[in-house]
């Protein structure tokens, strides 16, 4: 115990001198009793007189199966057995199970992928006997496709502790490095040793750090750690962001697509999602609560609701946690604010994949929706994108994919080229134009830029590359005409 002695003396000094920290020591590397097996094929006599060759896992000082398949290979049911059947096949059959179903302890017994199972282990004067198996698997046809009896022949020892529950709390507790715990739980079983059984404790504690929670298995009669793991699994938090979005224009079905390039929050961490809309949060405690939380903001794009506020994705989540959270109109965001998000993303990434060295749009780009009151437009401004919800003309702007595409291409074409640069005449450049609806409407394959987006016109576009139109004699004041 001087060990122990010592670290309390120091972390006592530590408190009177004052401002001295001290790192928390680690808790010791896991080990557990090993169960020495060895895989190997034998011969077998079944209860039907026939000798079949099994293969599996026997144990290797006593030469007892561990889990083998074949060779018990028909009980006679020809229907799924109830769990009372499965105890009657064990007590008829002792010499594959050897013990009594009186003399198990049942871990699990039930129906599990179309076949009934029973798992337990033995038990010795009323306490378990750890890594002991008795395992059995019954198909609908009777059949098994999976049985195992490893047990210990000394199924009359009696229990004669030594230390109290107590004590093999401290002892666990000083081999771990706690200076202060709280036992959480503490159990009699059985350990084996050779041939026979030794009596343990296993014991449950939890430290001052959460991180901290030893499980331990201590000898009863000489308190030495038998066994040792930490319970306070470093847990993962993943999945997979969706959104609810239209593909093309206000009248395409809504589809659900994963969302790149957008922040989430787990408890004040920050992650992106990744370009398949993924994300990963690592090192968490397992059993833990946190508060999940998306916005539609991220690197590329910023979506601002002119009208109220932002959408917000929250949810509790309890580690570990593999899920999908997805964005719902009218539950956490306005449609057009979702599909303005994706939509924005994708061809943040569709000019990435086209001139990888352009960097002028690396930013977050502030993207207004439903700007303005019953606005009728949508326009660049020089930083941001801002989208009118429409009334008397046209539809909400922020739904329709090739109009936002129009607008971005405004402020990638306004990075390359320079004011000045570009032949201008009336409200914006010719050139600057023609490619804000050129390569949108390369993107869908269609001339018709903004089909759907024209009040009372569904299939209409605001306009169509598909003309004879010429410079100068069909230009009318500006160069959206």
């Amino acid at each position: 115990m001087k060990q122990l002695t010592l670290r309390v003396l120091i972390l006592a000094l530590g408190t009177v001198l004052g401002g001295i920290s001290l790192a928390t020591a680690a808790l010791p590397e896991a080990f557990w009793p090993t169960q020495p097996g060895s895989f190997q094929t034998a011969e077998f006599n079944t209860p039907m007189d026939r000798t079949v060759r099994i293969t599996g896992q026997f144990h290797a000082y006593t030469g007892k199966p561990i889990r083998v398949t074949g060779g018990f290979t028909e009980t006679g049911f020809t229907h799924l057995p109830t769990v009372d059947e499965l105890y009657q096949i064990v007590d008829e059959n002792t010499e594959f199970f050897v013990l009594p179903t009186s003399e198990l302890d049942v871990l699990h017994s039930g129906t599990v992928m179309g076949k009934s199972v029973l798992t337990a282990r033995q038990n010795v004067d009323d306490r378990p006997v750890l890594d002991t198996h008795i395992l059995l698997r019954v198909a609908q046809n009777g059949r098994v496709p999976l049985w195992g009896a490893d047990i210990v022949e000394d199924r009359d020892a009696t229990w004669n502790a030594y230390l109290t529950s107590g004590s093999a709390a401290r002892e666990l507790a000083h081999f771990a490095g706690l200076p202060a715990y709280e036992t959480r739980a503490v159990k009699e079983l059985w350990v084996r040793e050779n041939e026979g059984l030794s009596p343990a404790y296993q014991v449950q504690l939890s430290g001052t750090d959460p991180h901290d929670r030893p499980l331990g298995l201590v000898h009863a009669q000489t308190g030495e750690i038998l066994g040792f793991y930490n319970e306070a699994v470093h847990a993962d938090v993943e999945g997979t962001a969706h959104g609810t979005m239209l593909p093309h224009t206000i009248n395409d079905d809504e589809e659900v697509r994963p969302l790149a390039h957008m922040r989430a929050t787990l408890d004040g961490d920050q992650e992106i999602t990744d370009a398949d809309g993924d994300f990963l949060y690592s090192g968490l405690v397992e059993g833990q609560d946190y508060d999940f939380t998306m916005e539609l903001n991220g690197p590329w794009i910023t979506v601002i609701n002119d009208d109220g506020d932002e959408g917000l994705y929250e949810e509790t989540i309890t580690a570990s946690h593999v899920f999908d959270p997805t964005w719902l109109p009218g539950e956490h965001a306005r449609l057009d604010e979702i599909n303005a998000f994706y939509h924005g993303n994708f061809i943040h990434d569709w000019y990435k994949e086209l001139d990888p060295d352009f960097d002028g749009l690396d930013y977050s780009v502030p993207t207004t929706v439903g700007y303005g009151n019953s606005y009728d437009n949508a326009f660049w401004n020089g930083y941001g994108m801002f989208y009118g919800s429409g009334g008397t003309n046209l539809t909400n702007l922020a739904l329709s994919a090739p109009v936002i595409y129009h607008e971005y291409t405004h402020g990638v074409t306004g990075h390359i080229y320079p004011g000045g640069t570009l032949p201008y005449s009336g409200q914006s450049g010719a050139m600057n134009e023609a490619w804000s609806d050129y390569f949108p409407c390369s993107i869908f394959n269609t001339s018709g830029m903004g089909i759907g987006t024209m009040q009372g016109a569904p299939n209409a576009p605001m306009r169509d590359l598909d003309n004879e139109k010429r410079y100068p004699e069909d230009w009318h004041g500006q160069v959206h005409a």
